[in-house]
């Protein structure tokens, strides 16, 4: 068993990052082709003051995916060594995340804070991008010897 490489988790991290973005771009942009429907319009139908473009908005968003993708990258490499199989650890972190990044939507919804089809749309949206990131981020993870 390895120790953890800090410098693989953050390059991990980096083209987590970018796998994410580009997971996102292709599904929204084949749901928004289809289906006419983005997560964008919806919420701006909802709430009157919210900001989905601009420079404060795109330097919050990429440092907060990239935050999520080191600490996703983080919490496989600590589960390498108890799983011993890249993908199954990667799923299994997928499936974390996603139960630690939804629940407290959850109450949102609840509350009628944030609309139903929007939780459904990014749910659904995250289902695919959250394992396809950690996929190709783990793959570039290597622990030391």
């Amino acid at each position: 068993m390895g120790k953890i490489n800090l410098g693989g988790i953050f390059l991990g991290g980096i083209i987590a990052s970018i796998a994410f973005l580009c997971a996102e771009l292709v599904v929204e942009g084949i749901v928004s082709a289809v289906f006419g429907y983005n997560e964008g319009e919806i919420l701006r139908e909802h709430f009157s003051n919210i900001r989905t473009r601009g420079a404060e908005y795109i330097i919050i968003t990429l440092t907060g995916l990239f935050v999520f993708s080191v600490a996703s990258i983080w919490i496989y490499a600590l589960l390498l060594p108890r799983f011993n199989s890249w993908i199954k650890t990667a799923l299994i972190v997928s499936l974390i995340v996603l139960c630690i990044a939804y629940l407290p939507i959850i109450n949102f919804v609840n509350l009628g804070l944030l609309p139903l089809t929007v939780f459904l749309m990014s749910f659904i949206f995250n289902l695919i991008e959250i394992p396809a990131a950690i996929i190709i981020g783990s793959a570039v993870y290597k622990a030391k010897e």
